[in-house]
């Protein structure tokens, strides 16, 4: 804005030779080719390296004197290129002779068409090309000049009072002038973005000694695929002001309309009323109103190294602010702000280039949020002061209270996230008691179109060109304290510590959560550069998931039952591909999911095996329902295989039990798992022991992955072994107990239990 302003005067300095010169050579000797000459010249000196072009200057003499041409045009020539400056198509100024000789009259001038043109050149504009280079002033200056200097410059002071004196006493001090500038064009080109704003008239009247000039500006201004806007500027000033004070005060409205941001929509008029004074320093009173029910308003002085804006007094209506962009609108259906306004108060200082905030804020009274049936209630405090930055939000949600504070340091003049100092944030959550059933979002399948399959491929091609590494994260130390929530049937407590850092995130050791009558203890170390890397360490004592599983969506997923203590520890790391690989010790009681009879699954597995189940008897079943009455397991869990280095089971009741070990493949590959089973009824137990001499029954799964079938033939391969020596054993005993008649029994069973074992 401030290269736009330099824009603008530049083009009224311009104005301003050529109205002088044609006044000056209008009351002398009015010839047009001296006017032409003059005025080129003026504009040369005043920009030595632009290129300079006037068209024919005209004028009739009578009772008014008028000046009359046609093209005026300043470019720069530069790297073997003309870059425009400014170009004006049409002028007129009108003079009444005997009125300007007497010091009471009226001129005018109309300008038609004017374009200014603002092109940045690497790090200077076209204009300041043109300006050329000052010429560089010996630093070796002797105290003996530098009093000329200031005695010349004493002198160049009292010379301007006395010029301002001559022409507020001489015939200029009747003069009131009129200008009327229409269709101008504004275009400002950084480099990157073109911006234009089509000003579609500029009127000043009565710019007079004798009494207050107004003016008018009405525009357009356009940022090429970014917004639009119309303009209107009405305001008051005094010329006296200027030329015998140095200082000029002016009265400004302001009306933005049809304000448009591509791709989002429309926001709302803005209306400002303004207050400026410009002297030595540049002092501002703003009064501004956005739609129907938002206002910012602040105080504002510029010094040479210093702007303070003070009392600051925003209120924003945010969904006042949101009516014209549908879209966003839409999207915050779940959010309820009809009443909700952003407040900011307080004052900044700009002081050698430093800013100093002093800002409160607030968002309320309430933002309301419902989401899978639950409603949130939130407000927002918020500060910043110096380089603190404070916040506090309360969340009124499930009867309960969540409230966050979040405090920290930030040097906002030289920010710098790597040298960030850790934010401290704390969070309670208190009273929530949540009872509802989870409910599972709806998937919702779209058939992409031709374009979107093209969009989401080149997507993904970027994505995969893009550097790998995860950016730093702002550091902070943050503690989630809950208390008195309740979660279903469970009472749930806790205090989880975290820290955040630009080399990763760290759960403490001292992390842990109060569930019901069990606790989870929490540690991790997470590592964030080109992939996320860590370790963790997880303990669970006595945690009932029945407490829970009343929660649970019914018919979507099982139901986990039993109370679990476990210990884990571990890896991992998420590049190309997750990789992971954890320990574990795992104890159970009453463990189940529902739905998953195991008792029936067990009868099943039995009745299946052909040289066993000819001694089941066809009404045995395993009732033993969903539940294990427990179940431990230790073993190795990775990305790619799990090791179970042991595991048992027992069936509710105590009717069975299995222990084992095995491997499955997580990658669909080969898995096996050894079963020992054990009958615990008698029903199976014992003719397998008279039969067939076990006392457990020896099984085997395998498989690809999770997809594992019984291996019958490994059960019939042990059982018929074990039956060959039990019934071996069975005949020669008899045999013997034939030939001895029953007599040294000890010798016989000596003698068996060499053979067969």
């Amino acid at each position: 804005m401030k290269k736009l302003v330099k824009g603008l005067a530049i083009v009224a300095l311009l104005l301003a030779v050529i109205i002088s010169g044609g006044i000056f050579y209008a009351s002398k000797k009015l010839n047009p080719e001296k006017i032409r000459s003059l005025t080129i010249e003026q504009i040369q000196n005043a920009f030595p390296k632009a290129k300079v072009s006037l068209g024919k200057v005209d004028y009739s003499l009578g009772l008014k004197i008028k000046i009359h041409f046609n093209f005026l045009e300043i470019s720069l020539p530069k790297n073997q290129k003309v870059i425009p400056m400014t170009n004006i198509k049409d002028f007129k100024a009108e003079l009444p002779l005997i009125g300007f000789l007497f010091g009471k009259n009226e001129a005018e001038i109309i300008i038609d068409s004017p374009k200014l043109y603002y092109s940045m050149i690497g790090k200077k504009s076209n204009w300041e090309f043109a300006l050329g280079s000052k010429k560089k002033v010996d630093s070796k200056v002797t105290s003996k000049e530098s009093s000329k200097t200031k005695i010349e410059n004493k002198e160049s002071s009292e010379n301007n009072s006395d010029d301002s004196a001559m022409i507020s006493a001489g015939p200029l001090a009747g003069l009131s002038l009129n200008i009327s500038i229409q269709n101008a064009l504004v275009s400002y080109d950084d480099g990157t973005s073109l911006s234009k704003v089509s000003i579609d008239k500029v009127l000043v009247r009565d710019l007079s000694l004798l009494k207050k000039s107004s003016f008018e500006i009405k525009t357009h201004i356009e940022k090429e695929k970014l917004a639009k806007l119309n303009a209107l500027v009405i305001g008051e000033f005094e010329l006296k002001d200027l030329l015998e004070n140095k200082k000029i005060e002016s009265y400004l409205n302001i009306k933005l309309s049809d304000i448009s941001l591509e791709n989002f929509g429309s926001f709302p008029n803005v209306k400002a009323e303004t207050k400026v004074q410009i002297s030595e320093s540049i002092e501002a009173s703003v009064k501004t109103l956005i739609g129907e029910s938002s206002h910012i308003n602040f105080i504002a002085k510029i010094d040479k190294n210093k702007v303070n804006v003070d009392r600051i007094d925003t209120d924003l209506h945010i969904m006042g602010l949101l009516d014209g962009f549908g879209d966003i609108k839409k999207s915050l259906d779940a959010v309820k702000i009809v009443n909700t306004k952003l407040k900011v108060t307080g004052n900044v200082a700009l002081i050698n280039g430093k800013i100093i905030p002093n800002l409160s804020g607030h968002v309320g009274p309430e933002i309301k949020v419902s989401a899978s049936g639950i409603d949130t209630s939130t407000e927002v405090d918020f500060g910043v002061k110096g380089n603190n930055i404070s916040s506090s939000t309360t969340t009124k949600t499930l009867d309960g209270v969540v409230t966050t504070k979040l405090d920290g340091d930030v040097d906002i003049n030289n920010f710098d996230l790597s040298k960030l100092k850790p934010f401290n944030a704390l969070v309670t959550i208190n009273g929530i008691n949540y009872q509802k059933k989870f409910v599972l979002p709806k998937e919702q399948k779209e058939t992409p179109t031709k374009n979107q399959n093209r969009a989401k491929t080149d997507s993904v091609k970027k994505e995969q060109a893009k550097d790998q590494s995860v950016p730093l994260i702002p550091p902070m130390n943050l503690e989630i304290n809950l208390k008195n929530n309740k979660i279903a049937d469970a009472k749930v407590n806790g205090d989880l510590k975290i820290t955040l850092g630009k080399s990763g995130l760290k759960i403490l050791k001292k992390s842990y959560l109060n569930i019901g009558d069990g606790r989870v203890d929490l540690n991790s170390n997470i590592a964030l550069s080109e992939k996320i890397s860590g370790d963790f360490s997880v303990n669970l004592k006595k945690l009932n998931f029945d407490l829970f599983s009343r929660l649970l969506p019914d018919n979507t997923i099982e139901k986990l039952q039993g109370v679990v203590s476990a210990d884990t520890n571990g890896t991992f790391s998420i590049g190309k591909a997750l990789v992971y690989s954890s320990n574990i010790v795992f104890n159970g009681t009453n463990v189940g999911i529902s739905g998953v009879d195991f008792g029936k699954h067990a009868t099943e597995y039995i009745r299946g095996i052909p040289s066993i189940s000819k001694y089941v008897k066809k009404d045995f079943s395993y009732k033993a329902g969903s539940k294990l009455e427990s179940l431990s397991f230790k073993g190795r869990v990775t990305n790619e295989l799990i090791t179970m280095n042991n595991y048992a089971l027992v069936l509710d009741k105590k009717m069975a039990k299995a222990s084992g070990s095995g491997k499955i493949s997580m990658l669909n590959q080969d898995s096996v798992v050894y079963v020992d089973f054990v009958d615990n009824t008698g029903k199976i137990s014992k003719p397998l022991k008279k039969e067939l001499g076990m006392n457990s029954l020896p099984l085997k799964l395998i498989g690809k992955g999770f997809s594992l079938t019984p291996d019958y033939e490994y059960t019939i391969k042990k059982s018929t072994k074990s039956a060959v020596k039990t019934q071996g054993k069975k005949v020669i005993q008899k045999e013997l107990n034939k030939l001895l008649k029953g007599k040294n029994k000890k010798k016989v069973d000596k003698l068996l239990k060499g053979l067969f074992n």
